[in-house]
């Protein structure tokens, strides 16, 4: 497994005890800890987030108060399992998106490719305006049909500068769950992630490969991930089959009272 980036996004808002808290709530939530299933360790948790124990025990509490995790006395912190009426678990549930980047670390660790394909090409005029590049200049293009257990989900393209490219390959793509991830085992760490979702229609490719018609209305993400500096490293198009859902989770910074004041 590629590590996750030790920490997540930090805001002076937000105390990281709360941050870790929505963190693993999500992940609770979509089902990547099941029901009754054990925790990490406080000190592997501190370790993976680079921050102290207590701030853990913080977090945990949180999650203890919400009734979404219980604690065993000598083994550690476990998932209840019974859980809030109103939360979805499981593979049938759909992913749940907090905020942080990390979450797209662990939808690619719970779902799969297949008939993956990679290609140079000509850079599409409007990936040129994302990677900063001429449309005569080459790119390489991955694309891969996503799934989710058997149920083909989904239709990615990343598009990557050649020496971006060059860092994906040397890691052997085939291995990793996806292009965030070998960027990561080569070293590059992508940082921030910026995605855009809009209507489409399927066009021939798509409508094959999730059994769709021609022009079947779809919903396309695209974005653009980018390194510490920075700099682009991914622009990407995901089509999304009808049918699928992700959830999105929204939690105030404690800054909304403030916002009301100024408002008013």
């Amino acid at each position: 497994m590629v590590p996750i980036p030790s920490r997540p996004a930090v805001s002076s808002a937000r105390p990281v005890h709360a941050q870790l808290a929505m963190i693993l709530q999500g992940r609770i939530i979509a089902g990547v800890y099941p029901p009754g299933s054990r925790l990490e360790s406080e000190d592997r948790l501190a370790q993976r987030f680079g921050i102290s124990r207590s701030t853990v025990r913080q977090a945990l509490s949180e999650l203890f108060r919400m009734g979404l995790v219980v604690s065993r006395k000598g083994s550690g912190s476990y998932v209840a399992s019974s859980l809030p009426e109103d939360t979805v678990f499981g593979p049938s549930a759909a992913p749940s998106f907090t905020g942080y980047l990390e979450d797209l670390y662990l939808e690619g660790e719970w779902t799969t490719d297949a008939d993956r394909e990679r290609k140079e090409l000509a850079c599409p005029k409007a990936i040129a305006a994302l990677l900063g590049c001429e449309t005569r200049d080459s790119v390489v293009r991955y694309r891969r049909t996503r799934l989710f257990g058997d149920t083909r989900y989904g239709v990615a393209e990343d598009f990557l500068l050649l020496k971006v490219a060059k860092l994906v390959d040397a890691v052997d793509p085939e291995t990793e769950p996806s292009i965030i991830h070998a960027l990561a085992s080569a070293g590059t760490v992508p940082t921030e992630s910026f995605q855009r979702l809009s209507p489409c229609k399927a066009d021939k490719h798509v409508a094959r490969t999730l059994g769709l018609n021609i022009g079947d209305p779809l919903i396309r993400v695209s974005g653009l991930t980018t390194g510490p500096s920075g700099e682009p490293l991914d622009a990407y198009r995901l089509y999304l089959h009808p049918e699928y859902e992700v959830q999105l989770r929204f939690t105030s910074t404690g800054a909304f009272s403030t916002l009301l004041e100024d408002l008013g």
